[in-house]
């Protein structure tokens, strides 16, 4: 395992895991700090919303889980770091493309104590280079399919990071987020 800064976020790089989210879920509390990440460049097991898995070619794509410690968010208020996600995700994807199809996911699972949230643990997965879909998925697609070009992940990576950053200054500001969340519905 790799650690490195990138754009204000601590990241916690591994070569293999099965799932982020589950690596992060079996990390003590005190391992998890604000704007955490736990990336990997293959994930075997990627998880999904139920039952769904997520597929990503290995070295191809972003897997990762970011972590959020938000002071004193109340528990009532845990759709805000929804919004922060999926507006950032939006954000950068925003800077290369627009459409419809499947290019991410995400997966939020929220640690509650009293009325306010402990953490959040935001696993994502947005589809970069991946030049082929195996899955049934509906409508999967990549930036390099669309683009018709590799991007380099680390770069990739740290803009997509940078926009979720932004998003996440706004995390105590809930009207805010929710007039640019639906704004973009």
């Amino acid at each position: 395992m790799k650690r490195y800064e990138v754009s204000g976020f601590g990241v916690m790089e591994y070569e293999e895991v099965a799932s982020t989210n589950s690596l992060a879920e079996k990390l003590p509390l005190s391992e998890l700090k604000d704007k955490q990440v736990i990336l990997t460049w293959r994930q075997t097991q990627g998880r999904g919303q139920a039952t769904n898995r997520w597929e990503s070619a290995p070295g191809k794509n972003i897997s990762m889980t970011v972590i959020f410690r938000p002071e004193r968010l109340e528990a009532g208020k845990q759709f805000a770091v929804s919004m922060v996600i999926a507006l950032g995700c939006l954000d950068f994807l925003s800077h290369y493309v627009e459409g419809e199809r499947k290019i991410s996911g995400i997966l939020i699972e929220h640690r509650v104590a009293g009325a306010h949230i402990q953490s959040s643990l935001c696993g994502i997965g947005v589809n970069i280079n991946q030049e082929q879909f195996l899955s049934d998925a509906p409508n999967p697609v990549s930036l390099f399919q669309l683009l018709g070009r590799e991007l380099p992940l680390q770069e990739v990576l740290e803009e997509l990071l940078e926009c979720i950053g932004k998003r996440y200054e706004q995390i105590h500001r809930y009207a805010e987020l929710e007039n640019d969340f639906l704004r973009h519905m």
